[in-house]
């Protein structure tokens, strides 16, 4: 099994055993306040297009398009967008930060959230809605698509929803780690607690002290075995650390994903 697929069940099990004691009647995860099935589908093909409740919204076009454009659920859609677009989305400033309304219903769908971090929370609530098996890496499935009615009010019960990431005893490289904030972000989660430093491995540049990563960066061999063990070296040097432009770019990549980064040094 692939790291990511590791990742993923790991993540999802971790969110949905807060909702443990009640029996969903969908797939979204983490559940949602509040969820109401509805009578017929919504068809998704390439005649659908999205509708910006503010068209002036920079921001929210900035969130909507790296979904709609190809939907980033393997169907090989692009939808554009459109002043009449079936799909009407954006920001409403009703019913508190990372909120969202969703009505979803044979003539269309709509996303109210009360701000922008909401309405990328309703667009991943949005995915889970479509057929299984469409996520990100997945063969492309043929359209048009059939997405159940529904009505979901939802609002975060925790204001910080966190994960741990451990790269100073073992490094993961900068695309893992944009690969984890994805899964964070897929499931709601708002904080990413990076440790980065430790006293078996120091991972972000300092350009003062470069010995910090020129030295501290690396150990000769790794202990193969339990810790309790007497060493058992496996004779291969091993680490890495992260340029400041690596430590920046991806400090982007998860804001532009409404990931807080807090690291640990």
């Amino acid at each position: 099994m692939r790291h990511g697929d590791v990742l993923g069940l790991w993540l999802m099990s971790a969110v949905a055993l807060s909702g443990c004691g009640r029996e969903p009647p969908h797939n979204i995860v983490p559940l949602p306040r509040s969820f109401e099935g509805g009578e017929g589908v919504f068809v998704l093909d390439a005649a659908s297009a999205i509708s910006l409740i503010d068209p002036s919204d920079t921001e929210a076009r900035e969130v909507v398009e790296p979904w709609a454009g190809p939907v980033r659920i393997g169907t090989g859609l692009t939808l554009p967008f459109s002043p009449d677009g079936a799909l009407r989305v954006g920001v409403d400033g009703n019913g508190g930060p990372e909120s969202y309304r969703l009505p979803l219903s044979e003539s269309g769908i709509s996303i109210n959230a009360g701000d922008h971090a909401g309405l990328f929370y309703g667009l991943q609530t949005l995915s889970q809605l479509l057929p299984a098996g469409l996520e990100d890496g997945a063969e492309s499935v043929a359209a048009p698509l059939e997405i159940p009615s529904v009505r979901i009010d939802d609002a975060p019960r925790f204001s910080y929803r966190g994960m741990h990431l451990d790269v100073a005893r073992h490094f993961f490289g900068p695309d893992f780690v944009k690969r984890y904030i994805d899964m964070l972000a897929r499931y709601k989660i708002n904080r990413f607690h990076w440790h980065l430093t430790e006293d078996q491995g120091w991972r972000i540049e300092i350009d003062r002290y470069p010995l910090l990563t020129e030295v501290g960066a690396y150990r000769a061999e790794t202990h193969v075995g339990h810790g309790r063990d007497d060493f058992n070296g496996d004779g291969q040097r091993y680490g890495g650390f992260y340029t400041k432009d690596e430590i920046r770019d991806i400090v982007a990549y998860a804001e532009a994903r409404y990931v807080t980064i807090v690291p640990e040094i």
